[in-house]
């Protein structure tokens, strides 16, 4: 984990944290492919929505069944919509 300037780590240092251990819950055998659609669905999305600017970023994680591995971040940014 990277060194935090202060003592409450950032929501990014928090997914990241939480993201490095999956890797063993893979290998391990903790969790396993259960519907042969899993490699299409994302395992988890963060949608992230801006305010001032108005624009939508959804942030998906995949899983590599093959290699027991997560797969991500892969971002998708919706366009803005304009005003009616």
């Amino acid at each position: 984990m990277w060194p935090s300037m202060n003592s409450h780590p950032s929501s990014r240092e928090k997914v990241l944290t939480l993201l490095l251990g999956f890797d063993a819950i893979l290998k391990n055998g903790i969790m396993t492919k259960t519907h042969p659609l899993e490699d299409s669905t994302a395992l988890v999305d963060y949608v992230i929505a801006g305010y001032k600017t108005p624009m939508v970023f959804v942030i998906h994680f995949y899983v590599d069944w093959e290699r027991q591995t997560l797969i991500g971040p892969k971002e998708d940014l919706a366009a803005p919509v304009s005003d009616c």
